[in-house]
């Protein structure tokens, strides 16, 4: 290895560990920010988290190529900038979708959402092959331990620095000049270059900052509000509210006095106000509250104690601030920015009444999760918290906006799962007629007898048994299990577009092939997406926890690293071991099983329990790397391998998220065995 000066030394650390935050940083940034403006990538964020991962793979495998892609990095982001730009004013046409409900594509016309898909994988590979050069040229500048635990504190540093600013829930013209700030790092010299480089920056920012100019950005999402008017003849008293460009609700003033003047509105109040016209609760608790409709009819109705929970801070924000009945500033109200099933979980309070409002599990409530998953607050398990929650004659009553037969079934089947023949359907209209069900369950729920009104009816359809959703399977949008159509062009697109992608780029052969890291990194990233789903359900889907997770997994593979640094020799074999056995025992403890204790045992022992597997499988990695000759090669197949790893993901709609971890076992299984026909090359060659 090169000899450098103590100067060359922290200079050669800084560039890797700046492209190590850069790599993940701009990941990230672009799983948040294309999909609030091309809407259809809101369902398919995958597909950013694989791209990167086939840019950085290939980018390590070009390292040894002369020409610095670095500094064609910024335009390759403005390239990127202007192709959202252009897809974000696009008719999609969902022609091709089997089995799967998108929240808010019904055209039939248009770019069909396949090739936009398509061209955005093919362009983010792009762009993050020159991060991908840059970081396998640094990495060969120290030694294997030191270059790979420079690269996890560089990770650790991009989702600190990115979780830090969703938190302050400043727009994206701000992320994009931290993230190409620190891009210009690596083109400082010569100055034509650096000037060339800026030139282009601003002209990202500048068409960043054009693209939605009046969006708000929470955590999560971002944010459009419109004031809107029923009738001409009066000022906005009411606000539409939409999330990545996709209806979230509207934000109604429906006290007596406005509904006299604007007798339109009558159905709405209806609906929002219909559980007090069954019961008579004194407490009630709400879930999924948003801006605080379901909250101000529960006021209106005289409740004295109203508890809302909302995950999206700034959503409940808006409760306080633009909804003229400003519910959550009612003594009355006490308002907890949590997620909803995570809430159910910590609290011991027990309620008269439980609603579920409007609450959409159709959204993408973590930025790190690669899989889109819909909200557990609809499985099986959950109904079974919640119930746990009631009192004595308590009640459930979950009205939901119903896009097909199916879905109100699982909801239907779900909630008959845990109260028996004690849940009743009632049919009422909100866009379109008879386009909303009310599902009420809880004891004697079917001898409950409807007001006198014309916008309820007893829906008597729902009968016998069928398909429900669970944590395992929490499809609530798939209308069956198994993996749709479309889910399999995209996934055979990818391989097939990778596969082309790295022998064009490398020309590599079979026994170029490192089966070992290539496995390591499919099962890495595997694991990962589990580990997360679970902490996710166990300690709720917000921005802080799946940031923790995040930043925790990657300080447990430093935790490897670092140990490794201090061994000389481990037996591999025991580790394998260890790794499957540690494996299983996810596989056979189901994450209810961690509830049986109080909260602060659950979360020491389900937070050892699952980073085991990822432990071991550190300590296996950093083994293997520490002996590598061509560490930039073996990091870019680890990186390919991750690939895999993310499209087996899918296979949880089949099997459900369990089986997955029978999945990682076989993966892991094959990486030993890439090792063992390693070892074998190499007493070949040796002899």
């Amino acid at each position: 290895m090169q000899e450098f000066s103590k100067n060359e030394k922290l200079k050669n650390a800084i560039d890797l560990f700046l492209i190590s935050f850069l790599a993940l940083y701009f990941e990230i940034l672009f799983i948040r920010w294309v999909p609030s403006s091309i809407q259809i990538i809101a369902f398919f964020t995958n597909i950013v988290l694989l791209a990167s991962f086939l840019g950085l793979g290939i980018g390590c495998l070009l390292s040894k190529v002369k020409f610095k892609l670095i500094n064609i990095f910024s335009l390759l982001v403005l390239s990127i900038v202007l192709l959202v730009v252009i897809f974000k004013w696009v008719n999609v046409s969902t022609e091709l979708l089997q089995g799967e409900i998108l929240r808010g594509f019904y055209a039939a016309k248009g770019v069909n959402f396949l090739f936009i898909i398509c061209i955005l994988f093919c362009f983010i590979s792009l762009l993050f092959i020159p991060l991908g050069q840059q970081l396998g040229i640094n990495l060969k500048l120290f030694p294997p331990l030191t270059a790979y635990s420079l690269n996890i504190l560089g990770s650790i540093f991009g989702i600190a620095i990115f979780s830090y600013i969703s938190f302050l829930m400043i727009n994206p013209f701000y992320w994009f000049i931290i993230g190409l700030c620190v891009a210009l790092w690596f083109t400082v010299k010569p100055i034509k270059k650096l000037l060339l480089n800026m030139v282009i920056c601003f002209l990202i920012l500048y068409t960043v900052s054009r693209l939605d100019p009046a969006s708000f950005w929470s955590p999560y999402q971002k944010v459009d509000i419109k004031p809107i008017s029923f009738s001409s003849q009066e000022k906005p008293q009411d606000f539409y509210i939409s999330i990545n460009n996709t209806h979230l609700q509207f934000a109604f003033n429906l006290n007596d006095e406005r509904v006299m003047t604007a007798p339109y509105l009558k159905h709405y109040k209806a609906i929002y106000e219909f559980p007090y016209t069954l019961f008579q609760p004194k407490n009630v608790l709400v879930l999924g509250a948003g801006s605080g409709n379901d909250v101000s009819a529960a006021i209106r109705k005289g409740i004295e104690e109203i508890d809302a929970v909302e995950i999206d801070p700034f959503i409940a924000q808006l409760g306080c601030d633009l909804h003229l009945e400003k519910p959550y500033l009612s003594p009355k109200v006490n308002v907890f920015v949590d997620d909803a099933r995570s809430f159910i979980r910590r609290t011991n309070k027990t309620y008269d009444l439980i609603t579920f409002g409007y609450l959409d599990a159709h959204r993408i409530l973590s930025q790190f999760s690669s899989v889109r998953m819909d909200n557990f607050i609809y499985t099986k398990e959950s109904f079974s918290d919640i119930k746990k929650r009631l009192k004595p004659g308590g009640y459930i009553v979950l009205t939901y906006l119903g896009f097909r037969r199916w879905i109100e079934e699982k909801l239907f089947f779900g909630l008959q799962e845990v109260f028996g023949q004690d849940v009743i359907a009632i049919r009422t209209t909100t866009y379109n007629p008879s386009d909303t069900v009310i599902l009420v369950a809880g004891e004697g729920a079917r001898k409950l007898t409807l007001p006198e009104s014309p916008y309820f009816k007893f829906d008597k359809t729902f009968i016998g048994s069928g398909l429900f959703i669970s944590d395992n399977w929490p499809y609530l949008y798939l209308k069956q299990r198994g993996i749709p159509l479309h889910y399999i062009v995209i996934l055979l697109f990818i391989l097939v577009f990778s596969f082309w992608a790295v022998r064009k780029a490398n020309k590599l052969t079979w026994k170029q092939f490192n089966a070992h890291f290539f496995f390591l990194g499919a099962g890495f990233l595997l694991l990962e997406t589990v580990s997360i789903t679970r902490f996710a359900l166990l300690f709720g889907g917000t921005w802080f926890v799946n940031s923790a997770v995040f930043i925790s997994i990657l300080m447990m593979i430093l935790l490897a690293n670092t140990i490794m640094a201090k061994l000389r020799n481990i037996n591999i074999n025991v580790i394998y071991t260890l790794l499957f056995s540690s494996i299983f025992i996810n596989w056979l403890v189901k994450p209810g099983a961690y509830l049986s204790f109080n909260h602060t045992l659950s979360v020491i022992f389900s937070s050892v329990i699952m980073s085991l597997p990822l432990f071991f499988a550190g300590i296996i990695f950093a083994s293997s790397f520490k002996k590598a000759i061509d560490i930039t090669g073996v990091f870019g197949f680890n990186l390919l391998g991750a690939i895999v790893g993310g499209l087996c993901e899918y296979i949880s709609m089949r099997s459900g998220f369990n089986f997955l971890y029978l999945t990682a076992i076989g993966i892991y299984l094959l990486s030993f065995l890439g090792l063992q026909i390693t070892k074998l090359r190499t007493e070949v060659t040796s002899a």
